[in-house]
């Protein structure tokens, strides 16, 4: 079973990619629409993608967000854990 904390790094994730940024605004979007259930507010996406960028996981360009050669080989390890909805 995976954790509310996991779901939210593996839709974070899906919301990227390699080879366009993607603007703050959108990822909220995407992740809004994934956990209309819950509760998540921007400050918390903006916290958890900044520690992913801490880490390597996403890189942080002009325009937003691409997600790493790591952070692809993670989220193909998330979607082994995380429920397909």
């Amino acid at each position: 079973m995976c954790s509310y904390y996991e779901l939210s790094i593996y839709n974070i994730l899906n919301g990227l990619n390699s080879e366009t940024p993607v603007p703050i605004n959108n990822i909220y979007k995407f992740i809004k629409a994934r956990h209309a259930q819950n509760f998540v507010t921007g400050l918390s996406i903006l916290k958890v993608i900044q520690s992913l960028d801490k880490y390597g996981i996403v890189e942080q360009k002009e325009k937003g967000y691409l997600i790493s050669q790591s952070g692809i080989e993670w989220r193909k390890e998330l979607s082994e854990i995380v429920p397909v909805s």
